[in-house]
């Protein structure tokens, strides 16, 4: 599943096109799902998932996606991409 596909699916409204590209925007319960879908990750698989997620957040990735206690996180299109690669190093073995 391609990405795109895979944000749209977990993205209730349509997006908002501005200039030549969407501007597309995941809260922060919307951008595991985005993920885990990308990822084909279901099922008992989804929890372990979901920790890699929490342990990349308290690293600082994506970077600019934690503003504080209380205040929401839109994740961006380059927010998305940055967790995405991580998510990929670290099912190849890298640590952050």
């Amino acid at each position: 599943m391609r990405l795109h596909s895979a944000m749209r699916d977990c993205n209730d409204r349509k997006p908002r096109h501005v200039g030549l590209g969407a501007v597309m925007r995941l809260t922060f319960a919307q951008l595991p799902e985005a993920l885990a879908k990308l990822n084909g990750v279901s099922g008992d698989a989804g929890g372990a998932f979901r920790a890699n997620l929490r342990k990349l957040r308290a690293e600082g990735i994506p970077g600019g996606a934690n503003p504080g206690k209380g205040r929401r996180v839109a994740y961006t299109m380059p927010l998305v991409i940055e967790a995405t690669i991580a998510i990929e190093l670290l099912q190849m073995g890298w640590l952050p």
